[in-house]
């Protein structure tokens, strides 16, 4: 073997190596962008067992029985399947339109600090738990996002969306653009009617 082909089959070795790494480092990035991406844990939707949804005024505690999803607060009269099936299928899935960089002390204008009864600038508390009471998913739900103002047009601007963040985390808030519109804390939101 001549110096010529000895130095080709390095080349060669050395631009495969390269090609590689490249590959392994392509793979690494859209994986932490993949996780930067999602805010909430991947889980087992048929794992959830109890729906807690709760506001500083308002609390539904929706939990599996035996004989179906009933409401805690109304004495465990039938809940509505569909609309708990939603709301964990929208959090398994969720993707954020927008991520916005604000810092924790900003949460309560966002309408994301956790309720607990008293403070200002609380949001609405979801958490999904299992049979054991272990949480496999929660969030606050802030405030209404709107679009920016149209200059021209005489109409207010039109909601795009509501704002989310997962307790006790630093950020970033999240834009949800839709399938939280309606979440609402009040027991009487979840009943099943005929």
């Amino acid at each position: 073997m001549n110096i010529r082909t000895l130095l080709l089959l390095v080349a060669i070795t050395l631009v495969s190596v390269g090609v590689w790494l490249k590959i392994v480092e392509r793979r690494e990035i859209l994986r932490m962008l993949e996780e930067q991406r999602r805010l909430i844990p991947q889980f087992d939707p048929n794992a959830v067992a109890e729906v807690l949804v709760k506001t500083n005024s308002d609390t539904a505690t929706l939990r599996k029985t035996p004989s179906g999803w009933v409401l805690v607060e109304s004495g465990n009269q039938p809940a509505n399947l569909a609309a708990i099936g939603d709301l964990v299928q929208r959090l398994r899935g969720f993707e954020s339109r927008e991520n916005i960089a604000v810092s924790p002390a900003q949460f309560d204008s966002f309408e994301l600090l956790e309720p607990d009864g008293k403070v200002e600038g609380a949001g609405t508390l979801v958490s999904l738990k299992d049979q054991n009471g272990v949480v496999l998913a929660s969030v606050v739900v802030g405030k209404t996002s709107f679009s920016p103002p149209d200059l021209v047009s005489q109409f207010p601007p039109k909601p795009n969306g509501r704002f989310i963040v997962v307790p006790g985390s630093p950020g970033p808030v999240r834009l949800a653009a839709e399938g939280f519109e309606k979440l609402s804390a009040k027991p009487e939101a979840w009943l099943d009617r005929p």
